[in-house]
């Protein structure tokens, strides 16, 4: 019999389960939440279920409205969508397909996965992705964290983002001397100021601006390259 070597990659363990990640492939095995608490994470819902809003204990003795999409390949993903419930100008609820930060805070006290899908408005889709994904507390301002880069857009344009505090209008937590969330008209994980505006404005493609919800070098010979659309979206891998 023929055999051939194998080689291992970076083994994680979550809660007695063991996740593999190498360069071109990502392998995890989660078993299906049958406790008396319900569903802890996308991953719990059987086999076939729709796309929708979803109970969740994400911590125990909570409960949290969770959007999970159950047909975008690598899924099941919580979508998230900061913009509805952090930009000061809106009053959507937590229940919709928006998640809260404090609901994205609880949602990647596991590890998580995080996948960001944008298309521009010539009708071109790109993603990054990352293997450790996690949002702390109030108390810390919602420190990101975020590591482990792959995807087709030509940079990675959250690393510059990655340790630190969400910013919005009426709370400025950036390194700038003026005010991100103004100057830029978001509300993000913004330094001096962003390399992505995910947050910012929904404006049409007539020319690059760091005024839009954008991402640096979407299209590699341009700059700040406005957006038609995008989304967040999260996996836990361990409930």
């Amino acid at each position: 019999m023929d055999t051939q070597d194998c080689t291992t990659y970076t083994t994680k363990l979550c809660g007695g389960k063991s996740v593999n990640q190498s360069p071109g492939i990502l392998t995890y095995v989660k078993e299906r939440n049958t406790s008396a608490n319900g569903l802890t994470s996308c991953s719990d819902l059987s086999p076939g279920s729709p796309s929708g809003v979803y109970k969740m204990t994400l911590t125990p003795g909570g409960s949290d409205f969770v959007y999970c999409d159950m047909t975008t390949a690598g899924g099941p993903w919580a979508e998230e969508n900061l913009s509805s419930v952090d930009r000061k100008d809106s009053d959507t609820p937590k229940y919709s397909k928006t998640l809260g930060l404090d609901v994205i805070h609880r949602l990647t006290q596991a590890d998580s996965i995080l996948r960001i899908e944008m298309m521009s408005w010539y009708n071109d889709s790109k993603y990054a992705q990352y293997w450790d994904f996690s949002v702390g507390d109030e108390t810390s301002n919602y420190q990101l964290s975020v590591s482990g880069f792959s995807g087709n857009v030509s940079i990675d344009a959250m690393e510059t983002h990655n340790g630190h505090p969400f910013s919005t209008y009426d709370n400025d937590n950036d390194s700038a001397a003026e005010s991100c969330p103004v100057n830029d008209h978001g509300a993000w994980w913004y330094t001096q100021c962003h390399l992505c505006n995910l947050n910012g404005p929904h404006v049409h493609d007539n020319g690059d601006t760091p005024k839009s919800m954008t991402w640096l070098k979407f299209y590699s010979d341009r700059g700040f390259v406005p957006l038609m659309k995008s989304r967040m979206l999260v996996k836990r891998l361990c409930g």
